[in-house]
């Protein structure tokens, strides 16, 4: 056993590989290490469900329990690692998320939120819309170096190397015929977010900490705290604060069976959005009352929108990456689809929003 220094924390580091279909042997290997009190007999598994990236297994002894992650085949390709690991410690030191205990070959062990996944029509309810805001904004709030604000994620890995990675074929012609009429070329495809991404460097987005993954499966309520606390951080780091709010948007159609007609309206973005804005100002220690107005409401929206299409586009380019090489099961060509085609359905009318400004009024 190794260690590995993550923002001056060390981490153990184990020289071994779990095997997904017979993942048992590997994952009591783990426990040995992170949890060596613990015997095997009274050792309970459960295989969490619903992971697009990777497979999840819950390793329970008595009111005890850790999370062994093994990563999804070739999904080094769209996620650095050793960052992820970064953003999970720095979060355990900022925000009291849980520990990271160990990592390996092909996954790693950490501490279980205990709690419950927010269902996707809790999103909808404003008593539970304050506590994810408060969450946000705590996040949005992490200080980040001068030289991460300078490579927001969108541009330095979402549309440039993440478009590399879009294979040319996929496994069926059938799909790689769907592919191709979806995105053209890449060279197509890059030209698109290049001409979008032009539209949101006009907003000044500011760039911080974000969870770029914001769907209700990723939030967890903690009941004895009355609070809502984010998991699976390995999309995270520095990106533009539009993007995790156009992102949050986004999952209200949910995932698993997909519907944008869920997305919200503008009267509800206002008052989430004016929560959010409330929130930020309290934790910078501000008065909300005279630092949240309405223009500033009304500027956050056309800034969440905005960068929903852009949301849409690298979730679509996420797919098309999944569908080559994952061996999850789930049609990732049917998500790219539905996400690129929201896009386009989108685009004008979100391009079209235009921000307020004291003499507009």
């Amino acid at each position: 056993m190794a260690l590995s220094v993550f923002h001056d924390v060390s981490i153990p580091r184990l020289s071994l590989c779990v095997d997904v279909a017979e993942y048992r042997p590997g994952v009591l290997k783990v426990l040995q290490q992170v949890r060596p009190a613990w015997k095997e007999s009274s050792i309970n598994f459960k295989v969490f469900d619903g992971g697009l990236t990777n497979f999840l297994v819950g390793a329970s002894c008595d009111e005890d329990m850790v999370l062994v992650r093994i990563y999804g085949s070739n999904t080094e390709k769209i996620i650095n690692r050793e960052s992820e690991i970064s953003n999970l410690v720095k979060l355990n030191k900022c925000l009291g998320t849980p520990p990271v205990y160990a990592h390996f070959s092909n996954g790693l062990c950490y501490g279980f939120a205990k709690g419950r996944q927010l269902e996707l029509h809790e999103l909808y309810d404003l008593s539970m819309a304050r506590r994810i805001a408060r969450e946000m904004a705590k996040m949005h709030t992490i200080e980040i170096s001068a030289e991460d604000i300078k490579h927001p994620l969108l541009y330095s890995v979402f549309f440039s190397g993440w478009i590399d990675e879009i294979p040319e074929n996929l496994q069926s012609k059938e799909k790689s015929t769907r592919m191709k009429k979806l995105i053209g070329s890449r060279d197509q495809l890059r030209k698109e977010c290049q001409e979008l991404c032009s539209h949101l460097d006009e907003l000044n987005s500011p760039v911080a900490f974000c969870h770029n993954d914001l769907m209700s499966k990723n939030m967890i309520y903690l009941e004895e705290k009355d609070s809502v606390t984010f998991i699976d951080l390995e999309y995270g780091g520095p990106n533009f604060r539009g993007f995790d709010l156009g992102d949050f948007f986004c999952e209200f159609a949910g995932i698993d069976n997909v519907n944008y007609s869920l997305y919200p309206n503008k009267d509800f973005q206002l008052k989430w959005l004016r929560m959010y804005l409330e929130e930020t100002a309290i934790l910078k220690g501000d008065d909300p009352n005279i630092s949240v107005d309405d223009i500033a409401v009304e500027n956050l929206y056309v800034e969440a929108n905005k960068f929903a299409l852009a949301c849409h586009m690298m979730w679509g380019v996420w797919a098309l990456i999944q569908a080559c090489y994952s061996v999850l099961e789930f049609d990732y060509v049917e998500y790219a689809e539905l996400r690129i085609k929201e896009y386009h359905t989108r685009k004008n009318a979100f391009l079209s929003l235009q921000k307020l400004t004291r003499s507009s009024l």
